[in-house]
């Protein structure tokens, strides 16, 4: 509703502004008072810049939090649908549209990533690893890492480690 008057006010500065120097400067500046006055009751009436988070995107925030808590574990889909209060094929669309993935490749993505870094910079042996970040059994461990990162554990473990050992000795 107030952008109305900022326009009359701003097309009355720009008719005022040629007659300058005959005697209307004053006038320029009540116009121009008047536009920063609306502009700013313009700016206090509209909404927020940061969007209101609806419902659904809270559940998928509370889903994605339980997750990166609880990855060392079994986790279905069923149990994160339930979690959120939605059925379990809705939950998925609704998650792979607020995240770009869906619940269960997030959470292969999240267990990958964690293994990454123990691989990287831990000690213990892979079938550790893979017990440690949620994999049930050895074999799908190395499958679904191999498919994620290009290289199996074990490869992983030498290029990556190695880099690690060199910038240790690189460091002051």
């Amino acid at each position: 509703k107030l952008w109305i008057p900022i326009r009359k006010t701003v097309e009355s500065l720009v008719q005022a502004y040629p007659h300058r120097h005959s005697g209307s400067l004053p006038l320029v500046y009540i116009r121009f008072a008047e536009l920063l006055y609306l502009t700013s009751k313009a700016m206090e009436t509209r909404p927020s810049q940061e969007p209101m988070r609806d419902e659904s995107e809270e559940r998928i925030t509370a889903a994605i939090e339980f997750m990166n808590r609880e990855y060392t574990r079994p986790i279905e889909l069923s149990e994160l649908a339930q979690r959120g209060g939605y059925h379990p094929a809705y939950f998925s669309s609704l998650f792979k549209k607020h995240t770009g993935y869906s619940p269960m490749e997030y959470l292969i993505d999240l267990r990958v990533q964690k293994a990454s870094f123990l691989l990287k910079y831990g000690e213990e042996p892979v079938t550790e690893v893979a017990r440690l970040t949620g994999f049930s059994q050895v074999s799908l461990f190395y499958r679904i890492f191999k498919r994620v990162t290009g290289m199996s554990p074990k490869a992983f473990r030498v290029i990556r480690g190695e880099e690690v050992r060199k910038n240790k000795h690189l460091s002051p």
